[in-house]
C-alpha cells in the first residue's frame, strides 16, 4: 500500500470513527456506520476513492433533492444524447459518469425520472461487444475512441443525475436514426414474445 493511499484510509477510518462516536447519533446509525468502515477498509484504493465522490455527489443530491424540479430542466426529447452519472452501483450495473440516449418518445417534463440506455466508449483496436449497438468511432463529441448503446443496462435516472444539458442553450446532440431504430429494435428482440 502507498503512502497516499495508506494516509488517505486514516483520514477516512478517523472521518467514520467521528460519525460513530457522535454523541447525539443514534445508535442504528453507529452500528450501520462502523459495518461501512469495516467493508470499506478492505475495498482497493480506487474503489474507495470513487465510493468517496459518490458519497459527495449523494450528499448534494439529497441537499437538492427538497428544492429539485424537474420542469426547470429542459425539455429532452427521445435520441437526445445526455451526460449522466450513474453513480456508485454493484455488481455489473453501470456506474459512473457516462452519456447516455433517451429512449422515451415523451418524457414529461414534470416527471422527476427520464428512460436512458447508458453508452460506453471502447478501443478501435479491440472492437465492440457483440451485445451493444455500435455507434462507430467519433460518435460521441468526436471522440477519437469507439462508442456503444450498452443494451443489458437500460434503466430509469432521475434527472438529477442529468449533467448536461440542463438547458437548451447548451449544445444538444442527437444519435443518428438508423443507430436508433437498431437500439429499439434490439430491445424489441429482447422484451416482445
Amino acid at each position: 500500500m502507498s503512502e497516499k493511499e495508506k494516509t488517505f484510509r486514516e483520514t477516512i477510518t478517523a472521518d467514520v470513527e467521528r460519525l460513530v462516536t457522535n454523541e447525539g447519533g443514534s445508535r442504528r446509525l453507529a452500528v450501520a456506520l462502523k459495518m461501512f468502515r469495516d467493508i470499506v477498509m478492505k475495498l482497493s484504493a480506487k474503489k474507495v476513492l470513487i465510493l468517496a465522490d459518490w458519497l459527495v455527489k449523494w450528499g448534494m443530491y439529497l441537499q437538492n433533492e427538497l428544492n429539485f424540479t424537474p420542469k426547470s430542466l429542459k425539455a429532452y426529447k427521445q435520441r437526445e444524447i445526455i451526460l449522466v452519472d450513474f453513480g456508485f452501483n454493484v455488481g455489473g450495473e453501470f456506474g459512473g459518469r457516462h452519456y447516455a440516449v433517451v429512449l422515451e418518445k415523451n418524457n414529461n417534463p414534470t416527471s422527476g425520472v427520464i428512460l436512458v440506455a447508458p453508452i460506453t466508449s471502447y478501443e478501435s483496436e479491440k472492437g465492440c461487444h457483440p451485445t451493444n449497438v455500435d455507434l462507430g468511432v467519433g460518435a460521441i463529441n468526436g471522440h477519437d475512441k469507439g462508442a456503444a448503446v450498452v443494451m443489458n443496462q437500460i434503466r430509469y435516472v432521475s434527472k438529477m443525475r442529468i449533467e448536461k444539458p440542463k438547458t437548451s442553450f447548451e449544445k444538444i446532440q442527437y444519435m443518428n436514426r438508423d443507430k436508433f431504430e437498431d437500439v429499439v429494435k434490439r430491445l424489441q428482440r429482447k422484451i416482445l414474445p
